[in-house]
């Protein structure tokens, strides 16, 4: 039991020792001791008390703070791949409120977890994309099962990771990864239709823990910053828009037809606006990079556009 205050107390010297350990002395809190951070790590996605496993994650994090070449030792150990597992083992009930949610040791978990991606994300950005690339990976993963609201903390993350790399002007993802994000876009229109081939009717397909369950019920929210496809598509306006060139990149992974797409499908006002205008802004930022008139076209005539989205093409057109 680590509910009360005395118990609460050792864990946290327990933890202060270990990573005495780790630094094995070392003036600059450099890792000297690779055994015990992967210890620490290994903690993370275990299935021990919860108290355990926060701690083990703030551990983490204040090596990192500590000095930030000790994210290079953290990835030695495949320390991100633990990180990124933890999340896939924790209960939360389906019922809790949002102030409950928020107020959830288990959520804090969560957040610390992304918070440790992200600064991570932020230390390797320079020479690599290895934390964003996992990340994305692993929270568009099909076989990957988690609560909701980790999985749209670990989108929220991505988007910062990106917005980051955008901000500091280094250089763009990969045309890989970019395809990637885009054809998770088009699993989620895909599965809107109906249950994927091998679902059983009556199943619980469209309430599973899986991204693509996850994301068809948050599109369903009322609220715009709980619906995780507004997130993912921020994610992409940041990956995008990180280089002219980028355009060009994302119109050869067919994003401009993935945006018609949506636009044209029937999905909330929310996601169809915003699906639009990166249209146009994305033709804005590089009009070299593509023609837009036969698509603007073929969403004139379509017939299936409602008279709404017919008015909002227009003005967005002339605008």
């Amino acid at each position: 039991d680590y509910s009360s205050d005395a118990s609460k107390l050792f864990v946290k010297d327990v933890f202060g020792m270990l990573q005495t350990i780790i630094v094995d002395g070392s003036k600059e809190k450099l890792v000297g001791n690779l055994d015990a951070l992967e210890l620490v790590l290994r903690l993370i996605p275990s299935d021990c008390n919860l108290e355990v496993r926060s701690r083990a994650v703030t551990s983490v994090l204040e090596l990192l703070i500590m000095h930030p070449m000790n994210v290079v030792s953290v990835r030695r150990v495949a320390g991100f791949d633990k990180l990124l597992q933890g999340l896939t083992n924790i209960t939360v009930p389906l019922t809790l409120d949002r102030a409950s949610l928020q107020a959830s040791p288990a959520v804090r978990f969560g957040e610390t977890i992304c918070e440790c991606l992200c600064y991570s994300a932020v230390l390797m950005s320079r020479h690599n994309f290895g934390v964003l690339q996992d990340t994305l990976r692993f929270c568009i993963d099909q076989t990957n099962t988690m609560h909701p609201v980790f999985r749209l903390q670990l989108l929220q993350c991505i988007r910062d990771m990106l917005r980051d790399r955008n901000s500091r002007a280094l250089q763009p993802i990969p045309s890989l990864l970019l395809g990637e994000m885009v054809k998770a876009m088009e699993d989620l229109r895909a599965s809107l239709r109906g249950p994927p081939e091998g679902a059983t009717a009556g199943g619980s397909w469209r309430d599973d823990h899986t991204f693509l369950g996850t994301m068809r019920e948050r599109l369903r929210s009322r609220h715009t910053h709980n619906n995780g496809v507004i997130v993912l598509l921020e994610a992409l306006a940041h990956a995008v828009c990180a280089d002219s060139a980028q355009v060009a990149v994302f119109a050869g992974v067919d994003g401009m037809e993935m945006l018609a797409a949506w636009f044209s499908s029937d999905t909330s006002p929310a996601v169809a606006s915003l699906c639009l205008w990166l249209i146009f802004e994305f033709v804005y930022f590089a009009p070299e990079s593509q023609d837009l008139t036969p698509l603007i076209v073929r969403l004139i005539c379509s017939e299936s556009l409602s008279v709404q989205k017919r008015m909002l093409l227009l003005a967005m057109l002339r605008a």
